[in-house]
């Protein structure tokens, strides 16, 4: 079950519980200083994600089939297996905490 936000820059994951959005997550990064030009980071090793029960860190796609899996979000075995034989179209490219709280 995912249970907060993340963001991961290399090894480094800040993770905050729900109702916490990723900006807190980078707002925290930004204050510490943990990663400091973190405007050029973007695409290379810092992404936005979320963690479980289980502290483990889900990218946005991840997550979201990880929702599914787990009942926090509403998909038919049908709408599952369409997507998979790619003749349905997943809307978006992951999970986002708007979906969740």
């Amino acid at each position: 079950m995912i249970i907060g936000v993340a963001v991961k820059a290399g090894e480094l994951m800040v993770a905050l519980p729900k109702p916490n959005r990723h900006a807190d997550c980078i707002n925290i990064i930004l204050s510490l200083g943990l990663v400091p030009d973190i405007q050029n980071q973007w695409g290379k090793s810092l992404h936005q994600g979320f963690y479980c029960e289980q502290g483990k860190f889900y990218t946005r796609p991840q997550a979201a089939l990880h929702a599914i899996e787990c009942g926090q979000q509403e998909w038919t075995e049908n709408d599952l297996e369409l997507i998979a034989l790619g003749e349905k179209k997943f809307s978006r490219m992951g999970l986002c905490s708007e979906d969740l709280w």
